[in-house]
């Protein structure tokens, strides 16, 4: 990837994990695919776009960008949704809860790039963010937004 690039998607939240929302140098920022590259095929049918453009690259924290892999982003929330129950399981973790060392509460189901796009609005819905529903109304890939993709978008313009 060209340095240009990484700077580009190093800029979209601010210097923070798209996922998570820790606070990232850029040395230490790995660019995460928000639909997997094995996905390019059909996300290129679905939607026509390119998995290596600007808007499916994601700043990424090492441990959000491991944990994440190659999944699709609804089973990457559905994975995180559920980790306060794995983490549950394990002894050392019930022990420390106990003794008010760490506080286990489950995940919202809301990224950071999904708070951050909706707080500062600056998400404008390019093409290459639409999710196609076969043909229904599709949902902004940067902010979540429902879109009806046979009007125009009054924030393309």
């Amino acid at each position: 990837m060209k340095p240009a690039m990484r700077k580009m998607v190093y800029a979209k939240y601010d210097g923070h994990c798209a996922y998570c929302g820790r606070e990232i140098t850029f040395k230490e920022m790995q660019v995460d695919h928000y639909w997997p590259q094995w996905n390019g095929m059909f996300a290129y049918k679905l939607g026509g776009f390119d998995v290596n453009s600007i808007n499916n690259l994601m700043p990424s924290c090492r441990r959000c960008n491991h944990y994440k892999r190659a999944s699709l982003p609804e089973d990457f929330r559905a994975m995180m949704k559920t980790l306060h129950e794995r983490i549950r399981k394990i002894y050392i973790a019930k022990v420390a809860e106990d003794y008010g060392i760490i506080v286990i509460q489950p995940f919202d189901g809301v990224f950071y790039f999904e708070k951050y796009n909706q707080t500062t609005k600056k998400c404008h819905h390019p093409v290459e963010a639409v999710i196609m529903e076969g043909g229904e109304p599709a949902q902004c890939l940067r902010c979540g937004e429902r879109i009806d993709v046979t009007r125009p978008n009054e924030n393309s313009r």
